[in-house]
């Protein structure tokens, strides 16, 4: 077929595409789909910041107008300082709420009467409107610093403000949104913890507000009793110790389920065998070791699949007693479930549990079956699916004290972009907890690489944590190194932080459980408009581990 030759872009006639699209949308479009209120005379600037940052960002977010704003950067305002004049003003909007300030009114007015004239195509030529979007935003942004945390403020005048944000943020039946009138179908506006301090992205322009337009993952933000203090003591138990043959088996699709899956696929499950001391008991005993007599434990933490829904609440009662946080995978069988579950569920003292569920998947293939050792129980031909349930699309965020928000991750939800990456480097949370069912924690292996890539953007702490059964049966690349000095299958966490550091935990033998002793530091981080946190910006620092033996071997 001959290629028609190009035709001069002024003399071009209008093509099918130029035909249907014409001159596209415009700016005013997007806010009736944002705030439909703007379509009818109630046009005025929403009372509340958490409203003006979504709509505005998301205007932001269109075409990538926010790119355009560096090419002449700062404007000027008055004889004022842009930055000054932003932070002072968010201030007083915190201050002052439910009034809103005039220069925020002044600036939304601007915007209302452009709308209907500028088309999203051009948003980024129009020079004035960007700059008042971003006024917009970095108002909005300065006005919940602090917002999501459990205690923002000790200024009287600022009370209703952050009792407010509170009450909106609450979990509800639409997840947790700090907008009053955005309905979080069309954008969501959640706390932030960190920015990222590399690229350029929407993200880049707020310090304390992260913007969420995408609905496929309902986010919750849950307080805990506050942690008072800068140390963050977790004692990690690698559970189970061994994963022996038959653990990892095939087992058979519910009914109806996968009706046309091809028959070189299967599904398998993980059901080990009863050990010789119960989950419960070994915690018991961990927490009587002389490592920890002088160590007070913040929060216990289990990998992946570790226990049973009972073994959970026995573990659950134990923390409870010790007034210390438990964070667990638990695998929901068959038994207890209409469907298997593979679950992270977090437990504090007079809180009820929380619980969230893998979005992925584990595929087993003929690599991992060989590096697992499961040849016996698993064909090498097929590819195995992790018989789970995984319809529930629901991100938990936690608020333990300031410098402490964090999430956990399943295994698989690490290394996929979606649907939780994009929430999780919108929030940027102070800590990230990867339960894993995984070989060792090498700093050259997949989980290494995508929690590397979370401390650089968007600046998290990343604890990646495995079983030492499961790390056991990975085979080395040279099974000449089993028992040798080269074998790092006892390397069962890795830690990675933004301060570019890492540490690969090895357990040392005879020991069965990690104290590990996290401490905050703070950093200043930048926004792309020119603003900083004032070196508030927190992250988890780790000490030196301890290893801990049970009471009965020490």
């Amino acid at each position: 077929m001959a290629i028609p030759k190009k035709t001069p872009r002024s003399k071009a006639k209008k093509t099918p595409q130029n035909r249907r699209f014409d001159i596209g949308l415009m700016v005013s479009d997007h806010l009736w789909d944002v705030l439909p209120r703007t379509k009818t005379k109630r046009r005025g600037c929403p009372s509340w910041p958490a409203d003006v940052f979504a709509v505005a960002a998301s205007l932001l977010t269109r075409k990538g107008a926010y790119a355009s704003m560096l090419k002449k950067w700062p404007p000027k305002i008055g004889s004022r300082n842009w930055v000054d004049e932003v932070r002072d003003t968010g201030q007083a909007w915190r201050k002052s709420w439910p009034t809103t300030p005039n220069g925020i009114v002044s600036r939304w007015d601007s915007l209302m009467k452009g709308a209907g004239s500028t088309t999203l195509r051009g948003l980024s030529n129009d020079r004035q409107l960007v700059e008042d979007l971003v006024f917009l935003c970095a108002c909005s942004d300065e006005a919940c610093s602090r917002v999501g945390l459990p205690s923002p403020s000790e200024d009287s005048a600022e009370e209703a403000f952050y009792n407010h944000a509170f009450e909106l943020i609450e979990d509800g039946k639409h997840g947790s949104t700090l907008c009053e009138e955005v309905h979080p179908d069309n954008a969501r506006v959640l706390p932030k913890m960190h920015t990222p301090q590399s690229g350029l992205t929407i993200r880049s322009l707020s310090l304390h507000l992260s913007l969420i337009t995408t609905d496929e993952i309902v986010p919750r933000w849950h307080y805990l009793p506050e942690h008072v203090g800068d140390a963050f003591n977790v004692l990690f138990v690698p559970w189970p110790l061994e994963v022996r043959d038959g653990d990892l088996k095939k087992c058979d699709p519910n009914k109806h389920e996968l009706d046309n899956m091809p028959p070189d696929f299967g599904f398998f499950t993980f059901t080990p065998h009863t050990p010789s001391q119960t989950v419960a008991d070994h915690l018991h005993s961990m927490l009587k070791s002389k490592e920890l007599a002088s160590n007070r434990v913040h929060a216990v933490v289990y990998p992946e699949l570790s226990v049973t829904d009972t073994e959970f609440k026995a573990l659950k009662q134990i923390a409870k007693d010790g007034d210390f946080l438990l964070i667990s995978g638990v695998r929901v069988t068959d038994d207890s479930a209409s469907y298997p579950c593979n679950e992270v569920r977090v437990a504090a003292p007079e809180v009820d549990t929380i619980t969230q569920q893998k979005h992925h998947r584990w595929k087993l293939d003929q690599g991992q079956i060989e590096q697992y050792q499961l040849q016996a129980d698993l064909e090498p031909e097929k590819q195995w699916w992790e018989h789970i349930d995984i319809s529930s699309r629901e991100f938990m965020f936690y608020a333990a004290r300031d410098g402490l928000v964090f999430t956990t991750l399943i295994c698989e939800d690490l290394a996929r972009p979606d649907p939780v990456g994009d929430l999780v480097r919108a929030v940027g949370p102070n800590f990230v907890i990867a339960l894993l069912m995984d070989g060792p924690q090498l700093k050259a292996r997949w989980p290494g690489r995508y929690a590397a890539s979370l401390a650089d953007d968007p600046g998290s702490t990343v604890l990646t944590v495995t079983s030492l059964g499961m790390s056991l049966r990975s085979l080395p690349s040279d099974p000449a190194d089993i028992d040798t000095d080269k074998d790092r299958r006892r390397v069962v966490a890795l830690w990675q932080s933004p301060a570019k550091l890492n540490r690969e935990i090895e357990l040392k033998a005879g020991a069965e459980g990690i104290l590990l002793p996290f401490i905050s530091r703070t950093r200043t981080e930048w926004a792309a408009d020119g603003r900083d946190d004032g070196g508030k910006s927190a992250y988890l620092d780790l000490l030196e581990p301890i290893m801990v033996l049970p009471a009965s071997n020490t």
